[in-house]
């Protein structure tokens, strides 16, 4: 099952510099009110969420980690690297995920299409799991990073798993 959204609104599912238009904008019905298809508003916000993540991880991992890292353990050194390793695998899985769903909606790629391996959400293994380490000895922005992006990862594996069951 793809995205439903008439032609009409396929004009204001968009890339990042038009992201504020498509919230501003929507299409006129005949009574002259404003109709904005409800998962093509879900794409875009999710998509969002799941950039500004990335962002903040990276800058993160940019200005926070080499401090962290000069004065740890190399024992200390290794879980930050597995659980920073598990964020980013999270978010490429999310982020690629979400492009796909975009393609979908563009009608680039077919529902079916999208519901075949390659395009399905990844990671699984990884992902799910929270970790094995005791979250308290993490850094508190490393933990609040890592607990936003498995709630992410949550919600759109079962998106994954009720769109490839809509597919089928």
């Amino acid at each position: 099952m793809g995205l439903p959204v008439s032609p009409s609104l396929r004009r204001f599912i968009v890339s990042g510099k038009d992201a504020g238009r498509f919230r501003r904008t929507g299409a006129r019905t005949q009574t002259g009110t404003v109709a904005m298809s409800s998962s093509a508003f879900f794409l875009e916000s999710t998509y969002e969420e799941a950039y500004d993540l990335l962002i903040e991880t990276r800058e993160y991992i940019e200005k926070r980690m080499p401090e962290v890292r000069r004065h740890a353990s190399h024992a200390y050194k290794m879980v930050i690297s597995v659980e920073t390793m598990r964020l980013t695998t999270r978010l490429t899985q999310v982020m690629a995920w979400l492009l796909t769903q975009k393609a979908v909606f563009l009608e680039e790629l077919t529902p079916q299409q999208a519901a075949k391996h390659a395009y399905r959400l990844g990671g699984q293994k990884i992902c799910l799991d929270p970790g094995r380490v005791d979250y308290e000895i993490l850094p508190i922005q490393l933990r609040k990073l890592l607990e936003r992006s498995h709630s992410l990862y949550v919600r759109i594996h079962r998106l994954d798993q009720q769109l490839v069951a809509a597919a089928d």
